[in-house]
């Protein structure tokens, strides 16, 4: 058995399996940068449609150059905040509940931060103004992910970016594995090879794993 994986573990280290991460990452970087930017202009969109609307207003808290400045940087405290909090790691890409706990974690944070400093240091803020602003926020970051998604999902349909890889372990488990993943509608990973223990009795005891 030990013989086996060693020679499997050689095998992943082929130049073939090499292209094929390059390639992962490389769509995985792409993804993340546009994903970030969706983020960011539905912050910005968001900023832009509350300083329209401007509810609860109160000319005697905030100046127009006030909201102005708030609308403008909003953006980008959206994204850092949504960074902070892992909303751009590898591996939560496409995974659609991931999406929508950053983007309400995000919102509470942020709402703490404000509601902070509104007790700590006494700065006055038109709390619907926020509210509705961060709100706005959320609900765009979580559509915007979630035509991405979408679109993800239609190119997984066709055999692209997703991850490919070798099961490893005994035959009825690897079974399982290629059975699960499938299964799986978002089309995230295929299957291209396995490696079983010699000496294993299943449909997959005799097959060499392709790489």
């Amino acid at each position: 058995e030990g013989m086996a994986f060693s020679k499997m573990a050689t095998l992943v280290r082929a130049p073939a399996a090499s292209s094929s991460y390059e390639i992962r990452r490389r769509w995985q970087t792409t993804y993340r940068r546009v994903m970030l930017s969706v983020d960011a202009a539905a912050a910005l969109l968001a900023a832009a449609i509350t300083c329209l609307i401007r509810p609860g207003a109160d000319e005697a808290v905030w100046s127009d150059r006030s909201y102005l400045v708030v609308a403008a940087i909003t953006p980008v405290v959206w994204v850092v905040t949504l960074a902070s909090l892992h909303g751009y790691d590898l591996r939560h890409l496409g995974d659609g509940s991931a999406d929508v706990r950053a983007s309400l974690e995000a919102t509470v944070v942020l709402i703490a931060g404000v509601a902070w400093l509104r007790w700590a240091l006494s700065v006055q803020v038109p709390r619907e103004f926020v509210l509705g602003m961060l709100a706005t926020a959320a609900v765009g970051t979580m559509t915007g992910r979630g035509l991405l998604r979408l679109d993800l999902q239609a190119r997984g349909g066709r055999g692209e970016r997703i991850q490919r890889g070798l099961a490893v372990g005994w035959p009825s488990a690897v079974q399982a594995l290629g059975a699960q993943i499938g299964r799986d509608r978002r089309h995230r990973a295929r299957v291209v090879g396995c490696c079983v223990p010699d000496g294993s009795v299943g449909p997959y005891a005799a097959t060499p794993a392709p790489v």
